[in-house]
């Protein structure tokens, strides 16, 4: 897979997007080659490495199915996701569907009034039916878009950089991919 690249409009910085792992068919492609790397470097070990892949390749292959019906599922007008970062373009580009975000880089300056303006501008020009929050961000800053442009934040927050603790709702990478698909369908999907 190529990489995609984020480019900041306001700094002109760009910068391989790293959220590659957010479209479930990314994570099938990394189990493989982390299975294959195993394998590589301990041979005796090939058929509990090849067992153990092929397992979790099956629960990602119902994902990735999961995500296919679901997304194609909403309506057009709804196949937008507008976050406070740009972090799901893998996932966005893979099921044919928007993307908004108040930054699209890390920087000092992330939720700054120039990045804020520029997603009011595209909320106004499309429908945008709904704002999700991340797990890891500071809100204020969505909060804010919600108050200038009438649209309402979901509810629950979705998850991009990290997964939880050990016994929090998403604490692997399956309960993450299953919780997002949740949460972005349900929201999209309401409306």
């Amino acid at each position: 897979m190529e990489p995609k690249y984020l480019r900041d409009e306001t700094t002109n910085e760009e910068e391989i997007n790293p959220h590659s792992f957010i479209d479930p068919v990314v994570g099938i492609q990394m189990v493989k080659d982390m299975r294959d790397a195993f394998v590589e470097v301990d041979p005796d070990n090939k058929d509990y490495y090849e067992k153990r892949a092929s397992d979790y390749l099956d629960r990602l292959g119902d994902i990735e199915k999961e995500y296919a019906a679901r997304l194609g599922e909403l309506p057009e007008e709804n196949k937008v996701l507008v976050t406070s970062e740009c972090a799901f373009q893998y996932m966005l580009d893979r099921y044919d569907m928007k993307e908004a975000c108040i930054w699209k880089v890390d920087t000092e300056e992330n939720g700054s009034p120039v990045q804020i303006t520029s997603l009011l501008k595209f909320i106004e020009k499309e429908i945008v039916p709904l704002l999700f929050l991340e797990s890891n961000v500071d809100p204020r800053p969505m909060e804010t878009v919600s108050n200038e442009s009438g649209v309402d934040i979901f509810g629950k927050p979705i998850y991009s950089d990290e997964i939880g603790k050990p016994g929090d709702e998403v604490d692997t990478y399956v309960k993450y991919l299953k919780y997002n698909i949740n949460v972005i369908s349900e929201g999209l999907g309401q409306q």
